[in-house]
């Protein structure tokens, strides 16, 4: 903490250059060196609300909406609550002075209630919704941990979820079209499916209030240099459900060249690939089909 510039480990070695060479290695790592972490930096702050938020596959997961706090080198006004389990494990309430942690000084997250018995009675417990809180479609829980999802693909915050995540880095990594433009190009009903992002052209862009030439040229020139996406970024970028980053990539290896080529294998074939199962393939095979993709 005395340093003017933030640590998240350190590193233990052999200062003697010949006792560390002699140490030898293991698979994956160096016998003459040792790799720590220090705890994260972890600040109290009082849990305002909750609110629930949408991803790209449907997950509705609970963010907690807190009194502005300075935790590892950032200030944090929301945090992840992770899935109801966790809140009702931490026991956690609207209300409650709670600690925040910032995961690998990252992903900041509740770690817990600082003393339950400290409460007034003025504390709200966290009621899940039964409604998505964007289609006011029914939620449905899966898995063990009881998490919530919405199944309704036309779901406009998943719509727009899985716009922002095509046009991520690990997809096509359209950089100059940020979240905000992506929102207000899909309400403006010009962005629904990731083909959208093509059909864009420099005169709509210019209709843009805050559009002027420079910006709308590197919207377009971003664009274009995404067009050699390939298939597995494509894959990644198309958020399919229980399809990872590393299904994408067996699929290339499997030798895949397409998105065509994937969605017209029927799901035996895909199966034959490492690691793909029934699951695995029916969703890929059934996301792929479906006229919204």
């Amino acid at each position: 903490n005395e340093l003017d510039y933030d640590l998240d480990g350190a590193v233990l070695r052999l200062a003697d250059r010949g006792a560390y060479a002699a140490a030898g290695t293991r698979a994956n790592s160096p016998r003459g060196a040792l790799a720590y972490k220090f705890a994260a930096e972890e600040k109290t702050t009082v849990l305002a609300d909750v609110i629930w938020d949408v991803g790209k596959i449907g997950k509705v997961s609970p963010v907690a909406v807190l009194e502005p706090v300075f935790v590892g080198g950032t200030t944090v006004t929301r945090a992840t609550l992770a899935n109801q389990e966790v809140i009702r494990a931490r026991d956690v309430r609207i209300g409650d002075t709670v600690l925040v942690r910032r995961a690998g000084d990252v992903i900041p997250f509740v770690a817990g209630v600082l003393d339950a018995s400290k409460r007034t009675g003025a504390e709200r417990e966290i009621a899940a919704p039964s409604q998505c809180p964007s289609c006011a479609q029914p939620l449905t829980e899966q898995g063990n941990s009881r998490e919530l999802f919405c199944t309704n693909v036309a779901c406009p915050a998943q719509t727009v979820r899985r716009l922002i995540h095509w046009a991520s880095r690990a997809a096509a990594d359209i950089d100059a079209i940020g979240p905000v433009w992506i929102e207000r190009l899909n309400e403006a009903g010009l962005l629904e499916r990731p083909s959208d992002f093509y059909a864009l052209d420099r005169d709509t862009l210019l209709g843009f209030e805050r559009i002027a030439d420079i910006s709308a040229d590197r919207m377009l020139e971003s664009i274009d240099r995404s067009r050699g996406v390939g298939l597995r970024r494509a894959l990644i970028g198309l958020a399919i459900p229980m399809a990872s980053e590393a299904t994408a990539m067996r699929l290339c290896r499997a030798g895949y060249r397409s998105l065509e080529q994937v969605a017209e294998a029927d799901e035996e074939s895909l199966q034959q690939v490492d690691d793909i199962g029934p699951k695995v393939a029916a969703s890929l095979r059934s996301h792929l089909r479906r006229e919204s993709t």
